[in-house]
């Protein structure tokens, strides 16, 4: 599913590759505050 998005998504924005090249990373939420702060951010993005 991931690989047929990246495809599409490619060829409507003309670009090759993946879609999370570096340097992409991942860190754990294990802090419940900071998950919080983390949607709002993710949901103040979303609106604007």
């Amino acid at each position: 599913m991931l690989n047929s998005y990246a495809k599409s998504f490619n060829k409507a924005y003309n670009r090759t590759g993946k879609l999370f090249q570096l340097p992409f990373k991942r860190i754990p939420v294990e802090n419940e505050n900071y998950f919080k702060v983390l949607v709002a951010y993710s949901l103040k993005q979303v609106s604007e």
